[in-house]
This record gives C-alpha cells, structure tokens and sequence, in this order.
C-alpha cells in the first residue's frame, strides 16, 4: 500500500484583520498593542509566500 502526501501552497490559519480585532478584544488588550498587531498583521498579509523556484541571487 503506497502513502501519499499532499503538498499546498495556501497558508493554514492566517489571521485576518478582523480575527485580530477578536482576538485582543478578548485579552483586553491595550490600545497601542491592537494596533501593533494590526500593523504586523497587514506586513504578514503583504509578504509573498516562498516557492520553490531557483532564486538567481544564489548563484551570483
């Protein structure tokens, strides 16, 4: 019997905005935190995945 294995390139339990609202509405979180998160949430949503291309940086 052969296993397989089912490789994805989709990210698994990214936070969206409005799961961070929830998330440090429920910690009672400070205000200046929140929007800590949301900018760090907003770097994380614009940062490409990596792939497995060759990058041709490497072989300079």
């Amino acid at each position: 019997m052969a296993d397989s294995t089912t490789l994805t390139t989709e990210p698994v339990g990214v936070f969206t905005r409005d799961e961070v609202e929830i998330l440090s509405t429920r910690r009672n979180e400070p205000e200046w935190l929140r929007e800590q998160r949301f900018r760090a949430q907003e770097v994380f949503a614009s940062t490409p995945m990596p792939d497995t291309r060759p990058e041709e940086w490497r072989y300079t």
